[in-house]
């Protein structure tokens, strides 16, 4: 990558955010930033929007050579995401191979460069007779699928020397990712353990609670809404409600419904009791946990220095655009930016104290 690239991926390793004027990229956590970096470093990125922001063509421009060096032989692609494939079918009219058509075309022989990917690469696959070359032009975190993608060419019947290729990006996560790979250690907490060496140490509370605050109000008054529904299973409802086209047994005189009818109802009773206080228990765990997060968040936003708490209540709470924000304090996009790291780092500080505070309480 240029330096204006580098820029921006350094930006987004640091931030966990690209400002854009209509949708930002952004990362709640370690593992969302971790597909983000992939991402860039491919040389595109989906922003909040599922728009792509082009980023380079460096990747582009290996494959070209790569592909050159074949030298007319087959060449098979592996990509991750579908910007990817999108601008190496743009560039290179590769063919991806879906198809069954497509798939009996590689095996003749007749593709120069088809694409793949790895998730569609599992075991029955047969394509080793369409070529030899394997090109990754994206990395992928999972062990699994990344063996089972190189053992569609290498495989029995393959005829020529197998020969894969990895286009990995200096000084990016592709380095973690293919270590990763190479170590067998490809886990979730691999993939954390690697954001974090690089940026050192990713919180993500505050980031989430800004981009989810107003959906997380939603679920607090559904919530509460089924907790003021939650009643216990009426016993007279529960035998109305039971119909039988052939009663069996005799009759109970009072009700009107045949012994088995009751003896069912009793059954049905104690089974809804039970579910009823279970689903209770589930609404009032969700309730708790949520209310507190919020109740926090919205301590931890009063809390912030300067113009911050009203800042980012109105980014958060109120749902203020870039541009509303711009408008209201008269500041640049770039100030918005800055406000906006500023926040989640004081954010960060106070949800790394309140973890303390709870560790300290859980193993005294």
């Amino acid at each position: 990558m240029d330096e204006k690239e580098e820029k921006l991926y350094r930006q987004m390793e640091k931030d966990m955010l690209l400002p854009f004027e209509d949708g930002d990229v952004d990362a709640v956590n370690a593992a969302a930033l971790s597909g983000k970096l992939l991402q860039m470093a491919n040389g595109a990125v989906y922003d909040e929007n599922h728009k792509v922001r082009h980023i380079h063509d460096k990747k582009l421009d290996a494959l070209e050579d790569l592909i050159e060096a074949a030298n007319g032989k087959p060449v098979l692609v592996a990509y991750w995401y579908q910007h990817d494939l999108d601008r190496i079918v743009e560039r290179f009219k590769a063919v991806p191979l879906k198809a069954a058509g497509d798939i009996r075309k590689w095996k003749e022989g007749k593709i120069p460069v088809a694409a793949i990917h790895p998730a569609s690469a599992g075991h029955g696959l047969n394509i080793q007779d369409g070529g030899h070359i394997l090109i990754w032009f994206g990395l992928t975190w999972s062990l699994e699928l990344y063996m089972q993608c190189n053992a569609r060419l290498w495989r029995q019947g393959q005829r020529e020397t197998v020969m894969i290729y990895h286009i990995i990006n200096k000084g990016t996560l592709d380095e973690d990712a293919m270590r990763s790979l190479e170590q067998k250690d490809c886990g979730q907490s691999a993939i954390i353990d690697a954001v974090k060496a690089r940026i050192g140490g990713v919180n993500g509370a505050s980031r989430r609670m800004i981009k989810e605050y107003p959906n997380l109000k939603r679920e607090l008054s559904v919530l509460e809404f089924q907790l003021s529904r939650c009643e216990g299973i009426d016993y007279d409802t529960v035998i109305s409600s039971l119909t039988f086209s052939k009663p069996e047994g005799e009759r109970v005189q009072t009700s009107g419904v045949s012994d088995v009818t009751a003896r069912a109802a009793l059954a049905y009773r104690k089974v809804a009791d039970r579910m009823s206080d279970e689903w209770l228990s589930y609404l009032a765990g969700q309730y708790g946990q949520i209310k507190e997060e919020l109740d926090f968040f919205e301590h931890a936003v009063r809390g912030l220095s300067g113009k911050l708490p009203e800042i980012v209540w109105d980014m958060a709470v109120e749902r203020f655009t870039w541009e509303e924000l711009m408008m209201k304090y008269h500041i640049s996009h770039t100030m918005v930016a800055k406000y906006r790291k500023k926040a989640i780092k004081e954010l960060d500080a106070l949800y790394e104290e309140r973890d303390r505070q709870t560790e300290s309480f859980i193993l005294r």
